[in-house]
């Protein structure tokens, strides 16, 4: 008897995994492609299935015969156990892609990679090793300049409203800025400047003002340290992201060297290090965020932030 009803509750469970997954025909695809490419000049060439996935292949009738690809493809929702399915287009990456080569500039100046679909180019990513903040504005000019002037050579072929999306990712030392969307330079900017004063950049800080790093600090909360419980707490020049109760590495290694605390043994650079107290190794630390309670352990002073106001005095 349990075994016909685990049999059952299998059964329906199979059987429900089907009912998200959407049925698409050639029509629908077909149309789906019109939508999503702004192209009315271009046929199906030729259909496959690729593991779940079904992959439509699309030809344009101009000259330059691009070929693009509609892909249903198909996934498990790791939550609900449903089989779920969405159309996907390349036409983007593909067109981007085809006038990539001209812009020498660019190519000079990024590490281009790929990501593929069912082996098919489904996005470019600009992958950057920047040193300071010129060349991250080096690196949206070009960047700008790119995609603006593909929206205009592509106009003669396609909806100049389409969006051209622009994968960067920015890479300074251990910092990493990704952004799936490039649309300002606010959105590197911004992350490099919060990451320079979380972290104590001094060389990268050096290229903002101090309105700019002032400015920076009111979207950041205040560490401040006490040896005890009935010491005031004393504002250090450091900070942290909103409501996070973690110190940087950097400015941890920093605390260490200037404190000489007893019984502790610092092992590496500011940047990369292992930190011991009593035979009790702690780290590696290498650019990363640590909880106050493991700085509480190491140093044995508390941290807190002004935001944390049941900790303050």
């Amino acid at each position: 008897m349990k075994k016909g009803i685990l049999v059952l509750v299998l059964g329906l469970l199979l059987s429900s995994c089907q009912s998200k997954v959407i049925r698409y025909t050639s029509a629908d695809v077909s149309d789906y492609n019109l939508q999503t490419t702004k192209s009315s000049k271009a046929k199906m060439i030729s259909v496959k299935k690729v593991n779940k996935d079904t992959v439509w292949t699309f030809q344009e009738s101009f000259d330059r015969g691009l070929q693009w690809q509609t892909i249903d493809h198909h996934t498990m929702d790791s939550a609900s156990f449903y089989e779920t399915n969405v159309l996907l287009n390349n036409y983007q990456t593909i067109v981007m892609d085809h006038y990539l080569s001209s812009y020498e500039d660019l190519c000079k100046f990024f590490n281009i990679s790929y990501r593929f679909l069912d082996g098919y180019k489904s996005e470019i990513i600009f992958l950057k090793e920047f040193k300071n903040r010129d060349e991250l504005k080096e690196a949206y000019a070009l960047l700008m300049k790119f995609q603006s002037g593909v929206i205009e050579e592509n106009a003669q072929y396609s909806d100049k409203t389409l969006n051209y999306p622009l994968h960067v990712k920015f890479t300074n030392g251990k910092e990493v800025i990704s952004i799936s969307n490039l649309k300002n330079f606010e959105e590197i900017d911004t992350p490099h400047l919060l990451n320079s004063v979380i972290y104590q950049n001094y060389d990268a800080l050096v290229d903002y003002s101090k309105q700019e790093i002032a400015s920076c600090r009111q979207d950041l909360d205040q560490i401040y340290i006490r040896a005890n419980d009935e010491d005031s707490w004393t504002a250090l020049d450091v900070y942290t992201y909103q409501k996070q109760y973690q110190i940087a590495s950097t400015v941890l290694y920093d605390i260490l060297q200037e404190k000489k605390l007893e019984d502790i043994t610092l092992e590496g650079t500011r940047d990369s290090y292992t930190v011991s107290r009593k035979d009790i190794e702690y780290g590696h630390f290498e650019h990363c965020m640590i909880p106050f309670y493991t700085a509480q352990k190491i140093t044995d002073m508390q941290f807190s932030t002004k935001v944390n106001e049941t900790a303050m005095d």
